[in-house]
């Protein structure tokens, strides 16, 4: 993803990157080698892990869910997503997985710095729940948790042209 040197310059209309870009360190390489590869006018489709969405899925005694609730305890920081001893993700102590946290700062404004111009930014319907609001209203949402569902939206597609 940071070496598309194979491709000469401004040979593609489009390139799509589903979830991947999290397995980078530094977004900004990447950027700027799509950024190289597109013709002008050419479209940018890349989707995100929202980075809110790691601290309600961690299981840490820290943050997650608690049985009751979403529990929120750590920071908000970017950086190398971690496994600890008792395979916890987090990110502060243990082995890195390979996996990054990637901050708004860090999606956005690099992709606008290297001269990508958002057209579109939405959320992966695959996570949307139509009926969690019902839930709540049941007050069922805590009894009946879910693997599945997301309190926060976990993925964004991000669509930008040269």
């Amino acid at each position: 993803m940071t070496d598309l040197s194979l491709f000469t310059g401004e040979s593609f209309d489009i390139v799509h990157q589903p979830i991947s870009i999290c397995f980078v360190p530094n977004v900004a390489a990447v950027y700027k080698e799509v950024f190289r590869v597109l013709k002008p006018g050419g479209m940018y489709h890349v989707d995100h892990i929202n980075p809110a969405t790691h601290p309600t899925s961690y299981e840490n005694n820290i943050d997650g869910w608690d049985g009751t609730g979403y529990r929120i305890g750590s920071p908000y920081i970017g950086g190398p997503l971690r496994t600890d001893e008792n395979g916890n993700e987090n990110l502060f102590c243990g082995e890195v997985c390979g996996e990054h946290r990637h901050l708004f700062i860090d999606m956005f404004c690099n992709l606008t710095e290297t001269g990508f111009k958002i057209k579109y930014i939405w959320e992966d319907e695959r996570n949307l729940r139509n009926n969690i609001m019902e839930l709540y209203k049941n007050n069922q949402a805590n009894e009946s948790y879910d693997g599945s569902f997301s309190v926060v939206q976990r993925y964004m597609n991000v669509l930008s042209v040269k």
